[in-house]
This record gives structure tokens, C-alpha cells and sequence, in this order.
């Protein structure tokens, strides 16, 4: 079995079998062997054979491994005769599962480890980003008390409302509440699992009166400020804020797309999103006539399958692929509109295309179909009705148009 190199300390005891799945595999230290049958290695397959997400099980994997390491450590190789006594005793917890080293704690863990136990538990049900998020609030928290890990039973409320101050300064609104509302979901996990963690009515993450202000208040861009926009802008960026234009397709959604995403449904071309924010997000958008030798060009030009380069590189472990367009497309905006301009992103450009839909009087169930919204209020629309086809969507979307930009 090939053994990935060795100097990309990312894919660190991960290895990849035959049949293409990747799988870790830890050296099991002499004092904890009694617990595996006398096994030198444990190995266990993440049951993927996607770079990314087998990391983030190798990664939940061996969290799980040192915490158990740490329960049977001898302090010195005098006391391993002792630790042969406690390790006979952890050995009854997965005495039936012998290829699971699960095992209960009675003790409420700290914060980071708590996190650890999550998301070793819960890696198979919830969304990279998700996790991801949940990670980087964890971090951030005890980033701001300068330690590397705290009890949970010494956070207190005061602490929390700090925290979200120090959060706020740099952070918008709703990424703070992300963060918060994480935390304070990890507090409630810990209190449904542990005895003597703080109870769920003590959750010092509960109850805070957090910003809304700033909550989803992006603003369209201007004519004016859309024709200094594309002026300015070339290669990839120039295309995908064309697309966002032409499409009100979200930053991720565009730049996640493939080959693969781009289909043909009676002659007419479309953007087949099939993963996004909410199950509204899953839909089929015609391509605008102007989009169309964009799209040409991009798919015959594929970077191992994905319409744009960064995207095809891109290994974060939350998986997502427009991190650095977004980044980049913020500094373009400021080189072109300067700083002063406010609440004016990248998502913005969907704001523009809502509103051009509005003023070309298309129907809001329509809009919302094309937007990956929730198509209607009513019971009849959200469950009979099946929307718009195809022929008539494209009619619709071709009606948005930009003259004063060009």
C-alpha cells in the first residue's frame, strides 16, 4: 500500500489502500497494547477516499487516541505494573467492539477536548463547515483567555459578554453569533452528557442580546460603481463576478462548480447546483446568453475538473473553494471604490440580480426559484407546485440586463 510522502505533514498517518479509500493508522505505545490484543498499530479506515474529509477523520480519530493515551500513561516505566491494572479495567469497555476504542468519561472534559469528543461523534452527520466553524469558536475563545484549554465549569457569563466584544472588533455580526451560538451548543452537548457540567439553564453562552444590525445588510452596487468594478477586474475574479451578475448564484456555489456541474436540459445550458446553504439552495439555473462563452471557455480549460484554478487547489478542511476569490474580491472593491464603500461585497452582486428580476416585473415565485429561496408562503406552492420549467426560466433570466455598465 502506498504511503503518501512523507514531507506533506497534512496527510500525516494517513495512508491509502488499494481500492482507493484513505485510512489512518497509529503506533499503539507498549502500555497500551493489553488493550488491543497485543497489536503494535491500530488502523482504521475513514471510509473515503476524498483527501480533505479523511483528514478531518484522522484528525477526530487521533483526538480520541490521546485522550485515551493520557487515562493509562504511566508518569515512569517503574509504574507500568500499576498501569497493567488500570489498563484491564478500560480493557471491559471494548471488550464487544474490539475494533472501536470508544470508551465513557466520567469526568466532564475541558473545553478543547470536549470539542474533540463532538466532533469525533458527529463527523459523519454534520457539514464540513459546520464543523469547521465550530473549531475556529473554539479557538477564537481561548485565543482571547490566553490559554490553551479551559474547564468548563470556569466560564462564566461576564467572560462571554468579553468575548463577544473582543470577537466584534474585526468580525462581522454574524459570524459572531455563529461562534456563539456554537459555543453555547457545545455547553448544552456537555450538560446532556456529563454530570458535573454547568446545566443547561447555566449555559453562559445563553441569552445574549447580540448586533443585528449588521446581520445580512449588504447593499447592490451602483451602475457606476459595477462599471469601475469590471474595469478593474481580470482573469478568474473578472468571470466569476460576471457570473454572479448574470446568474445571483452565491460566491461558493459559483466557485465550487465542475465540468460535471454544467448540464443540458432541452437544449438549453444550465448551472446544476447541487449542494448548498439550505435544501432551496439545490437548483437548476439556466445560463444567461451572456454567460454563455464565459462558461465555454472555463469548461474547455478545467483544472482537473473544476471551472477555476484556485477552486481546483483550494485544501482547506472545511472544504470550501471560494475562500480566496473572496478575499481577493474585497481587495479589488477597495483598489476600485476605495474604503468608504460600505456593505458592499461579492453578495452584493446577487442583490443586483434580485433587484433587475424586480424591475423587469418577473413573478416573486420565479425569482425565488432562480435565487434558491423558499419558492412560496403558501402550502399549495411549497408542496404541488414543481415551478417553472426550464424554457421558461431561461425567457426569464435572459430579461436581466446591466446597459448603463457597459
Amino acid at each position: 500500500m502506498p504511503k503518501i510522502k512523507k514531507k506533506d505533514r497534512r496527510n500525516a498517518y494517513l495512508f491509502l489502500s488499494p481500492d482507493g479509500v484513505w485510512y489512518t493508522r497509529i503506533m499503539i505505545p507498549s502500555y497500551m497494547r493489553g488493550l488491543f490484543q497485543g497489536r503494535t498499530s491500530y488502523s482504521k479506515s475513514s471510509g473515503t477516499g476524498d483527501i480533505q474529509e479523511a483528514r478531518l477523520f484522522r484528525d477526530a480519530m487521533i483526538a480520541e487516541f490521546n485522550l485515551l493515551r493520557e487515562q493509562v500513561k504511566p508518569k515512569t516505566e517503574k509504574r507500568i505494573d500499576a498501569v497493567l491494572t488500570e489498563i484491564k479495567r478500560l480493557r471491559n469497555h471494548i471488550e464487544n467492539t474490539p475494533d472501536n476504542f470508544s470508551f465513557s468519561v466520567d469526568a466532564c472534559p475541558t473545553l478543547r477536548r470536549l470539542a474533540d469528543i463532538y466532533l469525533l461523534q458527529h463527523e459523519a452527520k454534520r457539514k464540513l463547515t459546520t464543523l469547521s466553524k465550530l473549531n475556529k469558536g473554539v479557538e477564537l475563545f481561548l485565543e482571547f483567555l490566553s490559554r490553551k484549554d479551559v474547564k468548563l465549569t470556569q466560564v462564566n457569563r461576564t467572560m462571554v459578554t468579553n468575548f463577544i466584544e473582543y470577537a466584534s472588533k474585526e468580525r462581522a455580526a454574524q459570524t459572531v453569533r455563529h461562534y456563539v451560538a456554537n459555543l453555547g451548543m457545545l455547553f448544552d452537548y456537555a450538560a446532556g452528557r456529563y454530570c458535573d457540567a454547568p446545566q443547561v439553564h447555566l449555559n453562559p453562552f445563553r441569552g445574549h442580546k447580540l448586533d443585528t444590525s449588521q446581520s445580512e445588510s449588504y447593499q447592490p452596487f451602483t451602475y457606476a460603481e459595477l462599471r469601475l468594478l469590471l474595469d478593474s477586474l481580470d482573469g478568474e475574479l473578472h468571470d466569476l463576478t460576471m457570473m454572479g451578475l448574470y446568474s445571483g448564484a452565491r460566491l461558493e456555489e459559483l466557485a465550487s462548480l465542475r465540468v460535471t456541474n454544467i448540464i443540458e436540459i432541452d437544449g438549453i445550458k444550465c448551472f446544476d447546483i447541487k449542494e448548498g446553504k439550505n435544501k432551496n439552495a439545490i437548483r437548476v439555473i439556466p445560463i444567461h446568453s451572456k454567460l454563455l462563452a464565459i462558461v465555454e471557455r472555463l469548461v474547455e480549460g478545467n483544472h482537473s475538473g473544476y471551472l477555476f484554478y484556485r477552486a481546483s487547489t483550494s485544501d482547506r478542511a472545511d472544504g470550501k473553494k471560494s475562500f480566496w476569490y473572496s478575499q481577493a474580491f474585497t481587495r479589488a472593491r477597495i483598489k476600485a471604490l476605495g474604503k468608504n464603500v460600505k456593505n458592499k461585497v461579492f453578495h452584493s452582486l446577487r442583490h443586483n440580480f434580485s433587484t433587475e428580476l424586480d424591475r423587469k416585473e418577473v413573478p416573486e415565485i420565479r425569482a425565488n426559484q432562480l435565487l434558491g429561496h423558499e419558492k412560496a408562503k403558501t402550502i399549495s406552492y411549497q408542496i404541488y407546485s414543481a415551478g417553472a420549467d426550464i424554457k421558461e426560466l431561461k425567457r426569464l433570466i435572459d430579461l436581466v440586463e446591466y446597459e448603463q455598465i457597459h
